[in-house]
């Protein structure tokens, strides 16, 4: 059966007669495709992130103290991250040789953009594909598809947080990384957060598909005309700048953990990096862009009989910042390359007559401002990377204990990487503009 091949190329069939009752919006055949769509969107990133698990930990060791069972859960774990939902380790354990009773929670979340990108991309065509196949009625039953995909991604991961959670994973439990003997432990995804980044993400992705495809798109085809240039725009302006750096970031980091480590340790980091190749092209274009990156961490802890202590750690790197300098400024040039180089392809498209009359006029930089907005706004609430610790120490029955709250956390600035792309989107939509009047006077305008 093809998934997302052929069917792609084929027009839109005629459109399906509206039903009566409750079936004007739901029909058995839409639950089926949603339940299917999801799970292929899901279940071929869980495969990816365990065949690069494979991969990693057989280049790294010769064996490995864990099942199949752990590939698995580990790959669902990473998933979830890459969609927004936190892993969540929680123990306790009672110290040898004092009645001291500890508890230790983590919450930790990190994103891998190839998962993403592959979740987010399957459940795009196939939303265009199976509207292509069988067109809506209506525009409430296109949402209503739309949104059936997205809670099958959701539900299933649902499932899987549940059945995934675990004491322990390749025979490493939290005794093995903290002194005493633990009577519970718990890891596995926060099943809550599966309602909140998987959906909307999944539901946005296929929403759009959807209206690519659409044969009620007559309704408002200008307008989506105008946000399709605009988004093709971005796209091959991040297209080449995250190429650049991201190829760059990566021959420089293999190049310098192979002067300093082994012949194994460098075949791990190629394999690891380049699995990872989606991230250093994010973060990349956003350090072009000249966002500021930061580390945090903060130290917080109440004893007994003792005033509270906290401790703050922070770090930044930037155009301006003293960490490799040259590697800020390589990436700031490969920004400006990404950015002209749309604006050409543009002059080049219009002189050839492949935009059939349709341009980027001036008044309409607010879209480019707009998208470079949102890009990075769901770029950072996502990606940034989080780890939240609680330690407690209980002495006794009538003793409060003490405790201990450590927070670390790194990534792009959000007000900087927010307002930079959407600048750099902004002149990129400006550059074209400007490039295709002066190829073709006599664009329309735009209200």
């Amino acid at each position: 059966m093809d998934i997302i091949g052929d069917a792609d190329e084929l027009g839109p069939g005629p459109p399906e007669q509206e039903p009566s009752g409750w079936r004007v919006l739901v029909q058995p055949a839409d639950l089926l495709h949603a339940v299917v769509d999801g799970l292929v969107a899901l279940g071929t990133a869980i495969a990816v992130a365990a065949l690069g698990l494979v991969i990693v930990v057989y280049t790294a060791t010769s064996h490995a103290n864990g099942g199949p069972g752990d590939f698995f859960a580990v790959a669902v774990w990473l998933t979830g991250a890459s969609l927004g939902v936190p892993v969540h380790l929680a123990n306790s354990a009672t110290l040898p040789g004092a009645p001291h009773l500890e508890t230790n929670t983590v919450q930790g979340r990190a994103v891998v953009w190839l998962l993403t990108a592959i979740v987010l991309v399957l459940a795009y065509r196939l939303a265009r594909r199976r509207e292509r196949l069988r067109p809506s009625a209506s525009l409430a039953q296109l949402s209503v598809r739309t949104l059936l995909t997205a809670l099958a991604v959701t539900l299933s991961l649902l499932v899987l947080a549940l059945t995934t959670t675990r004491a322990s994973v390749f025979g490493q439990t939290p005794a093995d990384v903290f002194t005493g003997v633990y009577s519970t432990s718990r890891i596995g995804l926060e099943p809550g957060f599966v309602f909140a980044g998987p959906l909307l993400l999944t539901a946005v992705a296929a929403l759009a598909g959807a209206a690519i495809a659409t044969t009620l798109r007559c309704r408002v085809a200008g307008e989506l005309a105008r946000w399709g240039l605009v988004f093709r725009l971005a796209w091959r302006q991040v297209l080449v700048i995250g190429t650049i750096t991201g190829v760059t970031l990566l021959v420089y980091a293999c190049t310098e953990i192979g002067q300093r480590s082994s012949g194994r340790e460098t075949a791990l980091t190629v394999i690891g990096l380049t699995l990872l190749l989606p991230n250093l092209t994010i973060y990349g274009t956003l350090g072009g862009f000249g966002t500021t990156f930061f580390y945090g961490a903060t130290e917080v802890s109440i004893g007994p009989g003792i005033h509270p202590r906290s401790s703050n750690v922070s770090h930044s790197i930037g155009i301006f910042g003293s960490f490799r300098p040259w590697i800020v400024w390589l990436m700031l040039a490969a920004a400006v390359v990404g950015t002209l180089l749309p604006a050409l392809m543009a002059r080049r498209a219009e002189r050839s007559g492949r935009m059939r009359g349709v341009g980027y006029p001036l008044p309409g930089v607010w879209r480019a401002t707009l998208t470079g907005l949102l890009t990075a706004l769901a770029v950072v609430l996502l990606g940034a990377l989080s780890d939240t610790q609680s330690t407690s120490l209980s002495f006794g029955p009538a003793d409060s204990g003490s405790s201990l709250h450590d927070r670390l956390s790194a990534g792009p600035s959000l007000l900087a990487a927010a307002g930079l792309t959407a600048v750099w989107f902004s002149l990129c939509y400006l550059a074209a503009s400007i490039a295709t009047r002066s190829a073709r006077p006599g664009l329309p305008g735009d209200t």
